[in-house]
């Protein structure tokens, strides 16, 4: 014979008894369904009508919840109800002048000038008075990521735009990381230094490159060991490790697309 067991209803606290067959392994039973969907809603009355009505737990906190239908909430949203109506008056920081938000922004903290140039006179004078928590405002030689200045260094001058024009034809005018065309970009793709050396043309490292799309390219100053290793493999392994044409090949590149034109034509 089957013992049953016995457990009470997390609505109505009525006692149940249930084979085991039959209890889910859950830590709250319900005898009857109305109790299970009680349960699951929440009891409130509409604050414009009075109505009473129950709404998802979940979403009773919510204050459009507190209505028991659309239109209710329209009627009563208006006037002195409205919240864009419920508004204080604040000081600015910087100028004085008086202005009008709403009380949230201020229990947040917020709300402390009233135009933008007020709010970039509050930023700079917090960035001095608080260097340490504002760490945007660290700059130059104070910055951990300072590596002497190398971003305001002239290029190679063999680097030069007919250069530039022979890396993208060598790989199609495409970016290799996400196959963009250069139409697609709407502008001439960017030649990124797979070492990260301006000097690379013009020195004894290996000059190599890739022609990257505007995205692409704002990825690689981040992780730059992982793009440097990434690039270096795909121009070796996949392009024997040539990343541009000679000035030859390009011209010899240049005249066969012209003749294909005219023939065309």
């Amino acid at each position: 014979m089957i013992q049953e067991q016995v457990y009470k209803c997390a609505f109505c606290g009525s006692v149940v008894k249930q084979p085991p067959s039959q209890l889910k392994k859950t830590k709250l039973h319900f005898c009857n369904r109305d109790c299970y969907n009680k349960y699951r809603t929440k009891k409130l009355v509409c604050k414009y009508c009075g109505k009473t009505f129950r709404s998802p737990r979940h979403r009773a906190k919510r204050f459009r919840n507190h209505f028991c239908c659309h239109e209710c909430f329209l009627k009563w949203n208006k006037g002195e109800n409205n919240t864009r109506c419920n508004q204080i008056e604040v000081t600015c920081v910087i100028c004085g002048k008086k202005f009008k938000v709403k009380p949230y922004r201020v229990e947040k903290g917020g709300a402390k000038t009233c135009s933008k140039e007020c709010r970039i006179k509050y930023s700079s004078s917090f960035l001095k008075e608080h260097p340490i928590k504002a760490w945007l405002g660290v700059t130059g030689e104070n910055h951990p990521q300072w590596q002497g200045g190398i971003s305001f260094e002239p290029y190679c001058p063999k680097f030069n735009k007919e250069f530039k024009e022979r890396v993208r034809a060598f790989f199609n005018y495409r970016c290799v990381e996400c196959g963009k065309t250069q139409e697609e970009e709407g502008r001439a793709l960017c030649i990124h230094h797979v070492n990260y050396n301006k000097k690379t043309c013009c020195d004894n490292t290996i000059p190599l490159f890739v022609p990257l799309c505007d995205t692409c390219h704002k990825r690689t100053n981040r992780h730059r060991d992982y793009w440097q290793l990434h690039f270096t493999e795909l121009i070796y392994l996949q392009h024997g490790g040539k990343c541009y044409y000679s000035q030859e090949e390009f011209a010899q590149l240049t005249c066969t697309s012209e003749q294909a034109v005219a023939q065309e034509a």
